[in-house]
């Protein structure tokens, strides 16, 4: 009996419309100075920055047969870079915090704008996860993640982690263990943060056309 439930669950998730699930691209804003700081200094600010804007229209291509919205840090004077999208300003606080209060926002699954592998099937991959799992992850390659889900708002999840360095991935897992939550990973992604990062995009995309 409780099988043919669990069925019919599945059955009507997946054939819930895409635009039914809440997403949040969380993104600096391409007029942010803040904008890939590291890569720049490397291959210019400008060049940097339309590296950026190019990986950040992939991410909000990909999120258009969602119910998305951008959470955007930094000034956003040209609008048109959001697609139409509807767009907020990020909250006051570490990284951890901004992103928390996303999910407080209704959210489920929030991905970064600097991944040029974001496609709308890996996103509906992690909302298909959250039916029966309690956290998704999207992990990359510098041990980091692009994407993050939840059911629920689970704040432990975003305290003291140590962002921005190649350990986050492991100690959000760490966490999520020891909350004995059921956490899936999808497939290992990369993104764009050094000039050897960006190399291998630009040979990406000489590869698609």
């Amino acid at each position: 009996m409780f099988s043919h439930v669990q069925a019919r669950l599945k059955s009507t998730v997946s054939s819930r419309k895409q635009s039914d699930h809440r997403l949040a691209v969380f993104t600096r804003s391409p007029d942010s100075s803040a904008v890939k700081s590291r890569l720049g200094a490397e291959i210019g600010a400008e060049q940097a920055r339309r590296c950026y804007l190019e990986l950040l229209t992939i991410a909000l291509q990909s999120a258009m047969s969602f119910t998305t919205t951008v959470y955007v840090d930094g000034p956003n004077l040209d609008r048109r870079w959001l697609l139409g999208l509807p767009a907020k300003p990020q909250t006051e606080g570490d990284l951890g915090q901004r992103m928390l209060a996303c999910f407080e926002d209704g959210v489920h699954v929030l991905v970064g704008g600097d991944s040029p592998l974001m496609s709308a099937t890996y996103i509906e991959k992690a909302f298909d996860a959250l039916v029966e799992h309690d956290l998704v992850l999207g992990p990359t390659e510098d041990g980091g993640y692009v994407l993050i889900g939840m059911r629920e708002p689970i704040p432990q999840l975003f305290r003291d982690i140590p962002w921005s360095s190649e350990n986050v991935l492991r100690v959000t897992i760490d966490v999520a263990n020891a909350l004995d939550l059921r956490v899936k990973c999808l497939d290992q992604v990369w993104d764009v943060d050094t000039k050897a990062d960006y190399v291998r995009w630009l040979d990406l995309r000489k590869d698609s056309s």
